[in-house]
């Protein structure tokens, strides 16, 4: 999920965006080690990308998120 926010309608093009804007994505996760935050560090070393780990599910903090961490499918689904 992503926030309307931001200037991205596809994977490729958020992709892009954080590639052209490392460390300004901000996500959320269950928590450091769960399966969210996870694949995000996954997401990030496959796709040369950088996000910034929120920490447990922001919205419970009243802070932005850019993208909350749901598992990916695949390493192949989100790979260019």
């Amino acid at each position: 999920m992503v926030t309307h926010l931001l200037p991205v309608k596809t994977m490729q093009e958020f992709l892009a965006y954080a590639r052209a804007n490392p460390g300004r994505i901000a996500y959320g996760s269950g928590g450091i080690g769960s399966a969210g935050h996870l694949s995000v560090e996954l997401l990030q070393s496959l796709t040369g990308t950088k996000f910034t780990h929120g920490g447990k599910i922001i919205r419970e903090l009243g802070v932005r998120a850019d993208r909350s961490a749901p598992p990916p499918r695949s390493p192949a689904s989100i790979c260019p």
